[in-house]
């Protein structure tokens, strides 16, 4: 229970502004690269064999990156693309983010059933995360700052 409300008082507090923020002042680069390093440390605190106030501290990462990505790349696809061809754009990364939705918890079912839990499943996307990471920061154009 505990962590539940953790995550929602995160949500509630810093979604939607410390995302619009960072991704408006800093750049789309930059506050992508950030979501995706925070993404990266949950899935290690959550995957990593660490003491027991780490899952907070995860939860609490989750809550404040949940759903970060999605809100920041349509800005990116509209900035990027220029607005004749961001709805197309952001239609192809939905349909990228559907497959990853499929595919992610069947993957995550083959590797805990192969390791017998689902550090494994973590510590793939914690990797998977840092990758996107590294990505964005060195393929993504600078994007000036809103």
């Amino acid at each position: 229970m505990i962590l539940v409300c953790v995550y929602h008082v995160y949500y509630l507090i810093f979604k939607a502004a410390g995302r619009r923020w960072l991704s408006d002042h800093a750049g789309r680069r930059i506050g992508m690269a950030t979501v995706f390093a925070m993404h990266a440390g949950a899935y290690l605190c959550a995957g990593l064999p660490l003491p027991g106030p780490f899952i907070y501290l995860s939860v609490a990462l989750v809550g404040l990156a949940a759903w970060s990505i999605p809100g920041i790349m349509a800005a990116a696809v509209g900035d990027y693309m220029g607005p004749r061809h961001a709805v197309a754009g952001f239609g192809f990364i939905t349909f990228i983010f559907g497959l990853g939705q499929i595919l992610g918890p069947a993957l995550a079912g083959v590797l805990a059933e192969a390791g017998g839990g689902f550090a494994s499943s973590y510590l793939l996307a914690a990797a998977l995360a840092s990758l996107a990471m590294v990505l964005t920061l060195t393929t993504l154009p600078k994007s000036s700052a809103h």
